[in-house]
């Protein structure tokens, strides 16, 4: 005869339950993130970044003390007024030579980029090369006139400072691009 005095089993807590299913979420949840930190493509796109910042940028800053296309129309602006600012004026020298030598160095950094992002990397190539002929263009000006250009040579000088500043433009916009679609195709598996 069955016992009719048992009474009914206590509720076992969901605690343990809901803890379990926490961790397993969170592991899920770390492993995604170190995972979508380790994709080759952002990887690449990381260290181009960091090697443009090196060559290019550290380049402009020493030629002209900014990376920026509106600072060397400036430096031009000044240039057509009779000063050359700092450190332009100092530009005939090792910066200048710099300058000419940091697009060809920064090309091999370039190499083998994702499938995703070749043909960009064709226009990034391309507009290095037309950075480099601008500042070739450059130097030949400054190189004569040694930090300080006489007054017929100014204008010439300014002109090919505003084609540099032009260059130095489609080359940021070219190689934001190629950064921005390699961030992009990262996957996040």
């Amino acid at each position: 005869m069955a016992n009719t005095t048992d009474s009914p089993k206590p509720r076992a807590s969901r605690a343990p339950l809901l803890i379990n299913i926490a961790l397993v979420v969170a592991a899920i949840g770390i492993f995604l993130a170190w995972r979508h930190a380790r994709d080759p493509r952002r990887l690449w796109a990381k260290r181009v970044d960091e090697t443009h910042q090196r060559y290019i940028d550290t380049a402009l800053r020493r030629c002209f003390g900014s990376t920026d296309s509106a600072e060397i129309r400036r430096v031009a602006d000044a240039v057509r007024g009779g000063t050359l600012p700092r450190p332009f004026n100092e530009c005939h020298r090792g910066p200048m030579a710099e300058l000419l030598v940091a697009p060809n160095s920064f090309i091999e950094s370039i190499q083998n980029p994702p499938l995703e992002v070749y043909r960009l990397r064709e226009r990034e190539r391309s507009s290095l090369m037309r950075l480099t002929a601008s500042a070739r263009l450059l130097e030949q000006d400054v190189s004569r006139s040694a930090g300080n250009p006489p007054a017929e040579r100014r204008e010439p000088m300014a002109s090919k400072l505003e084609e540099l500043a032009v260059a130095v433009q489609q080359e940021r916009s070219a190689f934001d691009d190629l950064v921005r679609a390699a961030r992009d195709a990262a996957t996040l598996f």
